[in-house]
């Protein structure tokens, strides 16, 4: 009786293919619990990373993005402190004063500090234009022509060392300088401005 006949294996073949789909569904339940579990944790670390890789994204060119700032303002503060003395300076010289030492020395201090930073503004526009800020890019490669060029301009006045050998200047001298001066610093500021309102463009775009 204990033996397994042919008629045993013929019925249990039957049994077995005989079940239906509601049969396996208890086996298909608990399987497949386990697996939800096992794919949710994958997408769920997956998309952790790749915000985890986005943000490093985001804080690598912030970063870069506040250098070409930090390079910026470097060279047109420069800028300004020159304009700024040279228009001290020439007042002196329209009203036929003697240029105080300390004045003419900071003056020439100011136009010297001017040439090494150049480099600056070459890097602030390299650094806009690898993060494609091609606009401001061009418009601090235009502020650094233009200011060199001025800078050129008056390089006589802001190195000459006694009355004798500096160009002649007048009240109009000193207006234009002032003038030029404010419209440096104005010209400045907007460009600072457009940087950091690039920054919301930055996170837009990697978010």
């Amino acid at each position: 009786m204990n033996e397994i006949t042919p008629d045993h294996i013929k019925l249990l073949v039957e049994a077995i293919t005989n079940k239906s789909i509601a049969d396996y569904i208890p086996i298909f339940l608990s399987s497949a619990a386990p697996l939800v579990a096992v794919g949710m944790s994958y997408f769920y670390f997956r998309k952790q990373h790749i915000q985890s890789a986005r943000g490093r994204v985001i804080e690598r060119e912030i970063d870069r993005l506040f250098e070409a700032a930090d390079h910026f303002f470097e060279y047109s503060d420069a800028i300004g402190l020159y304009l700024g003395m040279l228009a001290i300076k020439a007042d002196y010289l329209s009203n036929d004063k003697d240029v105080p030492p300390n004045v003419q020395k900071r003056t020439l201090e100011a136009t010297e500090n001017v040439f090494p930073l150049i480099n600056s503004a070459f890097k602030s526009e390299f650094f806009l234009r690898s993060l494609g800020a091609n606009e401001i890019a061009v418009k601090v490669d235009c502020y650094r022509e233009r200011s060199i060029h001025y800078r050129q301009q008056f390089l006589a006045l802001a190195k000459s060392n006694s009355e004798n050998d500096h160009p002649s200047v007048n009240s109009d001298t000193v207006t234009s300088i002032e003038s030029k001066r404010d419209e440096f610093i104005n010209e400045r500021n907007a460009i600072l401005l457009q940087i950091a309102a690039f920054k919301d463009r930055l996170i837009r775009d990697n978010a």
